[in-house]
């Protein structure tokens, strides 16, 4: 065998080992028999921990939502969670860059700011969430999961909670109208029908679409149908809500 052979059989040999070396280096060992959430969290780059968070709360929350992990130490227990380190968070399913992450508003009602319940006042709270041209989308799934148990102990108040935080179908901006087509939620929250009820729900829903430019004005219907909604919250259908046409949620 010739010197030159053998010098490139050398060459392969140490590049493979150094491969197999820097492979070892910058791949974390992934141990085995994990949960989905565990491996998720180590696969980009955090780090499984514990931490004290809302009694509401399951094991690994979307750290990027306010509140998740803010409640008294009365009101949390002790869970894992998806530690990204400093400028990540974890949004339920990866970490993520807190500049990937866009603030928009929702509103809900406000016993303390509103002491007489006026139905149809409602008030803006902050929430973070990941920048995407599907904001509208993100946004009423922010406003259906409900206040945080730190926000309802400063007053905020709504028909949302963790009961409707699925109840989003889809949602679409024509000629600036959004049109909102939701699971049928009248067994979930019947109350909703009475005249007060309606009118705190339309007034979460419409102001918290309304702070985008694209939208000025909001019709909904359950499963595709307009005419369930607004006869459910006797309202009926009448020019504002297009007389109920189904065709923009075909």
């Amino acid at each position: 065998m010739s010197k030159t052979i053998i010098a490139i059989i050398i060459i392969i040999i140490v590049l493979g080992l150094g491969y197999w070396v820097y492979q070892l280096m910058v791949t974390p060992e992934i141990p085995e028999g994990l949960t989905g959430k565990e491996e998720v969290c180590l696969n980009s780059g955090g780090q499984v921990s514990t931490s004290l968070c809302c009694k509401s709360t399951n094991d690994f929350p979307n750290l990027c939502l306010i509140g998740a992990c803010g409640c008294s130490p009365d009101d949390s227990h002790q869970l894992k969670i998806c530690d990204c380190g400093p400028d990540k968070c974890f949004d339920g399913e990866k970490c993520v860059s807190l500049e990937e992450l866009m603030t928009v508003k929702v509103f809900f009602s406000n016993s303390q700011l509103d002491p007489e319940f006026s139905c149809n006042k409602v008030f803006p709270i902050e929430r973070e969430i990941l920048e995407t041209f599907g904001v509208e989308k993100a946004v009423l799934e922010e406003l259906f999961r409900g206040p945080t148990e730190e926000e309802k102990s400063q007053g905020y108040v709504s028909w949302f909670s963790q009961e409707t935080k699925d109840i989003l179908k889809s949602v679409k901006i024509e000629n600036n109208t959004a049109y909102v087509d939701l699971k049928d939620i009248r067994q979930i929250i019947p109350n909703v029908s009475s005249s007060c009820g309606s009118a705190e729900f339309l007034a979460e829903m419409e102001t918290t679409l309304k702070q985008f430019s694209a939208v000025d004005r909001v019709i909904i219907a359950i499963e595709g149908k307009p005419e369930t909604f607004y006869e459910w919250i006797q309202i009926g259908c009448a020019e504002e809500n297009d007389f109920c046409d189904e065709t923009p949620f075909k």
